[in-house]
């Protein structure tokens, strides 16, 4: 697990990266996240950022009137049957067993609205793919 700093208003740390390898038995993750928690209080750091889940949260509330709907369409599938591109639901369930105290909603947005390459280039910079 890698942690990346934080700054700004909500300043701390961000749960960037992690790994588990096959053989690592169960908890290890949750064990090194545990002891960060540990470290971070007693440097006193404000926040433990888990970021960003990529096709989860999704409410029509949170949409600005601009969208494009072909982009909430594909987010919405990718939502509802794509678990074998990313596994936003256990994502989601990893990150909702430490109790985080502040869930907000993210946006994604095309400067040339949104095309295959655009589509492509946001599959690939979450991991989807």
């Amino acid at each position: 697990i890698t942690f990346s700093p934080v700054f700004g208003r909500e300043a701390g740390w961000l749960h960037d990266l992690s790994r588990r390898t096959p053989d690592a038995p169960p908890g290890a993750m949750e064990l090194v996240i545990h002891t960060a928690i540990d470290r971070f209080r007693s440097e006193a750091v404000g926040y433990l950022h888990f970021g960003l889940t990529p096709f989860s949260g999704l409410d029509d509330a949170h949409e600005l009137p601009q969208r494009s709907r072909a982009a909430g369409r594909i987010v919405r599938m990718l939502a509802a049957h794509g678990k074998h591109i990313y596994p936003a639901a256990d994502q989601v369930a990893y990150k909702e067993k430490w109790g985080p105290d502040l869930i907000q909603p993210e946006y994604v947005a095309f400067s040339d609205g949104v095309t295959a390459g655009a589509v492509w280039s946001l599959l690939r910079l979450t991991n989807a793919i």
